[in-house]
């Protein structure tokens, strides 16, 4: 009995300690938590970014930014759509962070105890995710306007919740028409009576101008570029942009500086892009360089005013025209036992619906591989391919791994002139097996990734390479493109003591120029904002894309 009853005191005794400790562990648990939640609330968080020889790019310059109260004509427009909690615990707690729900569900109870709405408002607009690794709107207040947050205007503050909402949905490509945008929310502080109409027209009448003033903003030079590295970013680690921002990752890009500048100086000139004819459907341009060698991007241009486009049209599929013709047609052909000394047929040729033409509209009876290349005729390119079989030239396509299709592809792909075309990033890489012995060259913007603890993440040891001809096939292509910048429709690219060779390609839309000087390889687009417009304006691939190969290629070999 006596034994009884003091194994039973031994198993209370047990039963309290283990109480005990488990209280101990929540109470850990829960201030563990508090002080997590704490320190995602203090700490600064974004992308960094670091150049090629390791330097830190300081597009941020306001390193002592402090918070300021938000005015209430921005907070009541975002909080139309916004429950600022629940948001915020979003923003902190991604869902790919370890035991998310439990620290959402604990966040959200603290948050809801310890602070009142406007500190749980300021918490939020801390931590917005704004676009290009910017989190916070003093980060975004410093990156686009070199301000503090307490000096923004109006039409300032608009166009940073306006950059934020068209990039909110990372799955899809917004029609990012910030103009609209912004107008829409100068509507939404009309309405609520927060400006008055006059405030809102005299609004609407300066965004133009405003928006064309960011093209001299400190970072729009670097704009697409980092752009380009984030999306790479993304891929490489499987992440969204804004867990990379969340977890300070720090990218260090194959950018070189002073190309970049070179490059931007050039696409702010207007004289570079043919007038516009249309108000609708603006020229717009894109252009990226890089070393096939270092297989490393070294320059980007994703539209004429980044800041303003935000569209980077280096990722924008676009029919490439005749700069298609060397990848679908002639370096095909060439592996396939045919010489640039061939004579091919340019007469009257008719494919179905199919109808080709030459930009002349005249028929030569016949000319060599070497002459249809060097001034771009249409006919035989195309007669070309129904001799080597539609099937080896999508076939050549396909090796490269880059260009999308959708299985109705036809002999209009000899011209370039396919559904889903291609990008300037893709066209450089493709063009790059014609100056490394028939080896694509897979260029990248990034070297290496280091996470917040210091660990590298990633890291490029060596460049992506595939075999796509025969070293004699990119031989010989090479030497006929270096015909086209001598004597045939590229003359305007050509750079005084460098041996430049190219193709240009040219739509309704579209106008290109391909090719490079080595070690660069060199993709240049300029045309319509909107290929699906009836309001054609055809840019020869000749003039202002070749012109401006020349330009920039220029001051970076020199």
């Amino acid at each position: 009995m006596e034994k009884n009853k003091t194994d039973n005191e031994k198993k209370r005794k047990k039963a309290g300690v283990l109480i005990v400790g488990l209280l101990l562990l929540v109470v850990f648990i829960i201030f563990a938590g508090v002080w997590n939640i704490e320190k995602k609330l203090d700490t600064r968080q974004g992308i960094r970014f670091f150049d090629e020889r390791g330097e830190k790019l300081n597009i941020l310059s306001n390193s002592n930014r402090s918070p300021a109260p938000i005015p209430k004509r921005i907070s009541t427009i975002v909080d139309i759509d916004v429950d600022f909690d629940k948001e915020l615990i979003q923003s902190i707690y991604p869902e790919s962070e370890t035991f998310s729900k439990i620290k959402r569900m604990l966040a959200k109870v603290y948050l809801n105890s310890f602070y009142n709405e406007n500190e749980i408002e300021s918490f939020y607009f801390q931590k917005m995710y704004i676009h290009n690794g910017l989190v916070g709107v003093d980060a975004a207040a410093d990156y686009y306007f070199d301000k503090q947050l307490s000096d923004l205007e109006l039409l300032e503050w608009l166009y940073i919740l306006g950059v934020q909402a068209l990039y909110a949905d990372e799955g899809t490509i917004p029609d990012k028409n910030i103009e609209m945008k912004m107008a829409q929310l100068v509507e939404v502080l009309m309405c609520k009576k927060l400006i008055t109409e006059n405030d809102a027209d005299i609004a609407i009448s300066e965004l133009p101008g405003f928006l064309d003033s960011l093209q001299d903003n400190k970072n729009a030079f670097l704009h697409s570029y980092l752009e380009l590295a984030v999306n790479e970013a993304k891929e490489q680690l499987d992440i969204s942009e804004h867990e990379l921002a969340m977890n300070n990752i720090r990218l260090y890009i194959n950018i070189d500086v002073n190309v970049q500048k070179a490059l931007y100086d050039e696409f702010s000139n207007p004289q570079n892009f043919p007038p516009d004819q249309y108000d609708e459907n603006k020229i717009e341009g894109s252009m990226v360089i890089m070393d096939h060698v270092e297989g490393a991007v070294k320059a980007v241009a994703g539209s004429r005013n980044p800041l303003e486009s935000l569209t980077n049209r280096a990722e924008i599929q676009r029919r490439p025209a005749s700069a298609f013709k060397p990848l679908a047609v002639y370096a095909p052909s060439l592996e396939h036992g045919w010489e640039l000394g061939d004579l091919l047929e340019d007469k009257p040729l008719k494919l179905g619906t199919f109808t080709p033409k030459n930009y002349d509209f005249k028929y030569r009876s016949e000319v060599t591989m070497e002459d249809a290349i060097v001034l771009s005729h249409n006919v035989p390119a195309v007669w070309l391919l129904t001799k080597i079989g539609l099937n080896k030239g999508m076939e050549s396509l396909k090796k490269f791994g880059l260009f999308a299709f959708n299985g109705r592809e036809d002999y209009r792909i000899a011209l370039g002139l396919h559904e889903r075309g291609a990008t300037p990033l893709q066209m450089a890489i493709a063009y790059s097996a014609f100056a490394n012995k028939g080896q694509a060259v897979y260029g990248s913007t990034i070297y290496k990734m280091i996470d917040s603890n210091g660990e590298e993440i990633y890291k490029k040891a060596s460049p992506e390479k595939k075999q796509i001809y025969s070293e004699k096939t990119a031989n010989d292509i090479k030497m006929a493109l270096t015909k086209v910048v001598e004597e045939g429709t590229g003359q305007s690219a050509e750079i005084k003591n460098a041996l430049v060779y190219g193709k240009t390609g040219t739509t309704g839309h579209d106008g290109w120029f391909v090719g490079g000087v080595d070690p660069f390889t060199v993709a240049v687009w300029i045309g319509t904002e909107n290929e699906k417009s009836g309001e054609e304006q055809e840019v020869s691939g000749g003039t202002y894309p070749a012109s401006l190969f020349k330009r920039v290629m220029e001051k970076v070999i020199e």
